[in-house]
């Protein structure tokens, strides 16, 4: 529910802490933020990262903040902030249902309804601005200001209709918040794909070989090509996050949608299990906004395996649309899913995966996803 800092993000560090055998700063807004973590080295190792820079600091002057604009841009809703600091904050859907992903863990969502979203910004002790919409999702916002911390209030003008935001410092230190619309059809829509894994990581171990398809990597791809072709056929603009047999880091995969802000981020995977009869599909989603598309093409999965792949009514293709953290998915830019098409552990699945016929189909389905949720959400 939170957003992680943005890039330059100044705080002061209050404490340190392990958890899990990992260090982490403290900071005075409450973010614990890792003195480093590991990330995929693409050889099938992980290495040490850090993002982090702390400096011999002073007492800073608290923050404050004026709106300098606040318009559409065909649709989208952009405003332009002017920060004395660069503050940390935290963006908050407000209104929004949750359920219980694990004991005591209300994440999960069974229908997405948020009816607005709260930027709380720390050590401000001022905030200004006058707020007006025209033809965007948003239809109101105002500031308030408690205990040296601003919240920007965002109303939706409907409940559940919200479709992503990106936050930067341009390259005169405005803040730019940026609030997107959603696409009216495929047709201009712009859709980043991407194929999970690749290079040196291989993912799971395709137990059907041949000399095309060893891992799970190289059927990730195939179908991404192939939801490629008929998203551009239908008029859409498709963004891969690899094209051939590469790796790709999970952070530059995020940092890709941080750059490109597409209207529709899909990650493409294949499952696996200890079990060989384990079969069927599954959705993914960690935003709450973003459970609709999940929903929508986890339902038009199943429903081709059963009619055109499988032709039974087995329960057991459906593995359900649930929450949880991946990291490609906990972008705020758009609704940012994650698909597993199929168990390459399963001997009759995995050649099922194989099959140009099949993914074709599987293909298809996923763009009658995106279609459907286009046009009900």
């Amino acid at each position: 529910d939170y957003s992680p800092l943005v890039k330059d993000t100044q705080d002061y560090v209050t404490g340190i802490a392990k958890y899990d055998g990992d260090t982490y700063y403290i900071l005075s807004c409450g973010a614990k933020v890792p003195l480093s973590y590991e990330d995929n080295n693409g050889k099938g190792s992980k290495t040490k990262v850090t993002d982090v820079a702390i400096t011999e600091g002073y007492i800073m002057p608290p923050n404050t903040i004026r709106l300098v604009s606040c318009e559409s841009n065909d649709g989208e809703a952009v405003m332009k902030f002017d920060l004395n600091r660069k503050v940390p904050f935290i963006a908050r859907l407000t209104g929004q249902s949750y359920s219980d992903y694990k004991v005591g863990r209300k994440v999960a969502v069974s229908e997405s309804n948020a009816t607005g979203l709260q930027i709380v910004f720390y050590d401000t002790v001022s905030a200004k601005g006058s707020f007006s919409f025209t033809d965007t999702v948003i239809r109101n916002a105002s500031f308030s200001v408690k205990n040296k911390t601003a919240t920007l209030s965002i109303g939706f003008k409907a409940a559940g209709r919200f479709y992503g935001y990106h936050y930067e410092y341009d390259k005169d230190g405005y803040l730019i918040l940026s609030f997107k619309k959603k696409p009216a059809s495929l047709k201009g829509a712009v859709v980043m794909l991407d194929p999970g894994h690749g290079g040196g990581d291989s993912g799971a171990v395709c137990v059907a070989t041949s000399s095309a398809f060893k891992g799970e990597k190289d059927i990730n791809l195939a179908i991404a090509k192939t939801v490629k072709s008929i998203l551009e056929d239908k008029g859409a603009s498709v963004i891969m996050t690899r094209t051939s047999d590469k790796f790709v880091s999970l952070t530059e995969r995020t940092e890709m949608c941080h750059k490109y802000n597409p209207d529709l981020f899909i990650s493409i995977h294949c499952d696996s299990a200890s079990s060989s009869s384990s079969r069927g599909t599954s959705a993914y989603y960690y935003r709450a906004y973003s459970q609709p598309l999940a929903k929508s093409i986890h339902s038009s999965l199943v429903n081709t395996y059963k009619a055109n792949i499988y032709g039974s009514n087995d329960s057991a293709i459906s593995k359900g649309t649930s929450f949880y953290a991946f990291r490609v998915e906990r972008v705020e830019e758009c609704p940012s899913v994650l698909i597993e098409y199929g168990f390459v552990s399963n001997l009759r699945e995995c050649s099922l995966l194989q099959n140009s016929t099949v993914r074709y189909s599987l293909a298809q389905a996923t763009v009658n996803g995106i279609e459907k949720y286009i046009k009900n959400q």
